[in-house]
Order: structure tokens, then C-alpha cells, then sequence
């Protein structure tokens, strides 16, 4: 018998800041830590993200650069 695996086992509902997030990336948003923080109030959105890949949602991550600095934008990966 063939053990599931993550991406088998239904994706758990996500309230909150991780709900918030997930909505807007679902709906073809991209996020930076500064969108999060000025939208939803989140402060980790590395930890939000880390727990949306946890529950099994595909989010890539591309570094951009904005000014002088270097920062993660974040999307729902797509199917190429």
C-alpha cells in the first residue's frame, strides 16, 4: 500500500495572516515582506510562507532588487 504523500493529503484552511496571504497569492499577487506588513500586518512573512509550503501550497520565491537592496518577492507557482 503506497504511503500519501504531502501534496495527496487535502491542504488544511489557513485563518489569519497565512489566510490573508494565501488569498492574495492565489489571486495572482505577488508579495514582499513590506506589502505584508503594510496590508496584513505581518511582521514574518518568511514564516507565514514557510507555513503555507508546510501545508502544501507551491510558492516560489525570487529575489528582487529594490533601490540598493535585495529583497524576497513571493508567488504561487505556476504550471509552465
Amino acid at each position: 500500500m503506497n504511503q500519501p504523500t504531502l501534496f495527496d493529503t487535502p491542504k488544511p484552511p489557513f485563518k489569519g495572516q497565512a489566510g490573508a496571504i494565501l488569498g492574495a497569492l492565489k489571486r495572482g499577487e505577488t508579495m514582499t515582506p513590506k506589502h505584508a506588513l503594510e496590508r496584513f500586518g505581518c511582521f514574518r512573512l518568511a514564516a507565514r510562507i514557510w507555513d503555507l509550503r508546510r501545508g502544501g501550497y507551491a510558492i516560489e520565491k525570487v529575489m528582487v532588487t529594490r533601490g540598493d537592496a535585495k529583497v524576497a518577492s513571493y508567488r504561487m507557482e505556476t504550471d509552465a
